[in-house]
């Protein structure tokens, strides 16, 4: 703000001087002081603007980071979930193919189980009634003639789950008698050749 100042022409006495000034500063004194508030005033509203225009752009900034963090989050989910859905289909196509491949070592051992146990010769002369008891309890029960070999019987135990009575599957074996207290292992002998009578007794022990 402009404060018009007083003109005085033409000399006078020092004395007037002085009092003519001073009386001009009493008459100015209280605008200048009121330019001056305004003049602070003016600059501490322009600070305050500059304080607000810069805020104002912190808190744009500040969102457009949080909606980039959001997007950036939003992504990474959805890959994440792209991934998981990949990872259970992958593990339901293995589990698909072992139940498949499962069912099928199945239906194998079934098969060649049938065509073992297929022809059972009746009781008689040259006839031997095996038993073969497995791990778990179950009793394996054909009647072969004399000329059969143990080979037969071995291959009959495979088609057979072998699990122990807890439960556990066993991967070796031997087949074994108590009388006579013996391991059959020579799969080329016939039940004749070991001296087998009308009636002989096996059993299935895990081979340690």
């Amino acid at each position: 703000t402009r404060i018009p100042v007083p003109t005085h022409e033409g000399l006078f006495p020092v004395e007037q001087m002085v009092t003519w000034l001073h009386e001009v500063k009493q008459k100015y004194e209280t605008q200048v002081a009121e330019a001056r508030r305004r003049n602070v005033e003016v600059k501490q509203n322009s600070q305050l603007r500059e304080i607000q225009d810069m805020e104002y752009i912190q808190a744009l900034e500040a969102d457009r980071k949080r909606e980039e963090a959001e997007r950036q989050k939003k992504e990474l989910e959805a890959v994440a979930e792209m991934e998981e859905k990949k990872r259970k289909e992958e593990e339901e196509r293995k589990r698909r193919e072992e139940d498949e491949a499962e069912e099928k070592r199945a239906q194998d051992k079934l098969s060649r189980r049938e065509k073992l146990m297929a022809n059972e010769p009746p009781m008689g002369p040259g006839v031997v009634l095996v038993a073969i008891r497995l791990p778990d309890g179950q009793q394996i029960k054909r009647r072969f003639p004399q000329e059969e070999k143990f080979g037969t019987l071995f291959s009959l135990v495979q088609t057979y789950d072998l699990l122990t009575p807890h439960g556990d599957e066993i991967e070796k074996w031997v087949l074994k008698s108590r009388f006579p207290s013996k391991k059959w292992e020579d799969a080329s002998m016939t039940l004749k050749d070991a001296k087998m009578g009308r009636q002989a007794m096996f059993f299935v022990q895990e081979d340690l």
